[in-house]
């Protein structure tokens, strides 16, 4: 009975939750962490900013949590992998750099402000669930691959700041998607997008194929946006500022409502 005590001891803490204890410092750090290298689940919410830096291969069996109150940490995937069933993001940045990341279920946003997924070169692929921004706002930025399924919370928001590509993009809720950098289109993708609002920010959305991108709600908000090679159906679209250019192989299709709210030009 001893030794079987002492094996479910080392399996608890072997297989047991581990929590960033704090400061700058490489994930492989065992003394980094309360509970040891986790293997299992981790969860990183310390108080402040730091970066916690992956060099090499990190697999989790159950789920990966980063930020919390006060906290703003940076993961950075720095030439390696990240594999976890189920990604949490609450606050921080997660920076991905000649790496990857795998969420084999989904990856779930629930912030009280904006976290941010930076992906500088390399990916990040959510394979069965999708992301889910349940509260708050996520931003990508940098050169993300869009694949999947994005469902968006009311009152929440996608922000897509960078240089974006997409095979195939669905975008679903009661929140808002909104584009002030770049997303194109490749092969013959299609942009779907169910309930919520779609705001080109100056942003430019393009396609190299014939793809069509399908709006309920189409705002365009602040500089000058683009659509280039792609057919764009809208139920509505308001024209609040700035203005919508409609480039070379692309048309815009309302079948609502047209509104100008301020000023603008199409």
């Amino acid at each position: 009975m001893r030794l079987v005590a002492i094996l479910c001891a080392l399996f608890a803490i072997s297989y047991g939750q581990a929590i960033w204890g704090g400061g700058n410092g490489t994930w492989n750090s065992g003394g980094s962490w309360t509970g040891g290298l986790p293997s299992d689940s981790a969860i990183i919410n310390a108080t402040g900013s730091f970066l916690v830096s992956i060099n090499s291969p990190v697999t989790l069996f159950t789920s990966l949590t980063l930020g919390g109150s006060g906290s703003l940490p940076n993961l950075f995937i720095n030439g390696s992998s990240l594999a976890v069933p189920t990604l949490n993001l609450i606050s921080g940045t997660l920076t991905v750099l000649n790496g990857t990341v795998s969420v084999g279920g989904k990856i779930l946003v629930n912030a009280n402000g904006t976290v941010v997924i930076n992906v500088v070169s390399g990916s990040i692929q959510s394979f069965v669930g999708g992301t889910e921004v349940a509260k708050g706002q996520l931003e990508l930025i940098g050169n993300a691959a869009l694949a999947n399924s994005y469902k968006i919370a009311n009152g929440s928001a996608l922000l897509l700041a960078g240089s974006h590509t997409a095979s195939s993009c669905q975008f679903s809720g009661a929140g808002t998607v909104s584009l002030s950098g770049s997303l194109n289109l490749a092969n013959d993708a299609d942009c779907s997008v169910q309930t919520n609002t779609f705001v080109l920010a100056g942003g430019f959305l393009n396609s190299t194929a014939a793809s069509t991108a399908e709006f309920a709600s189409l705002v365009i908000n602040g500089a000058n946006s683009t659509i280039q090679g792609i057919q764009v159906q809208a139920t509505a679209v308001s024209l609040v500022s700035g203005s919508l250019n409609i480039a070379t192989s692309a048309s815009l299709t309302v079948e609502g409502s047209l509104n100008v709210t301020t000023s603008g030009v199409v």
